[in-house]
């Protein structure tokens, strides 16, 4: 009975820290969050160096002497 007690106490206290999600699905939901931000920088992240990449090579376009263009 004592336990009972103790592992319904538990699953009480599980269910209002999470809102009635508990703790698996919670942590099942921050997982899928840090993958989708992981996920997004790397595209934020890509773009980025594109962007880059595509100024210097403008500015060395401008830069050239070379009048084959």
């Amino acid at each position: 009975m004592y336990l009972d007690q103790i592992e319904r106490m538990s699953y009480e206290v599980e269910q209002r820290l999470t809102n009635g999600m508990g703790f698996d699905l919670m942590q099942d939901k921050y997982d899928h969050m840090l993958e989708e931000s992981d996920r997004y920088l790397d595209t934020v992240e890509e773009s980025l160096e594109t962007s880059l990449w595509y100024a210097k090579l403008e500015g060395d376009i401008e830069k050239t002497t070379n009048k084959a263009y």
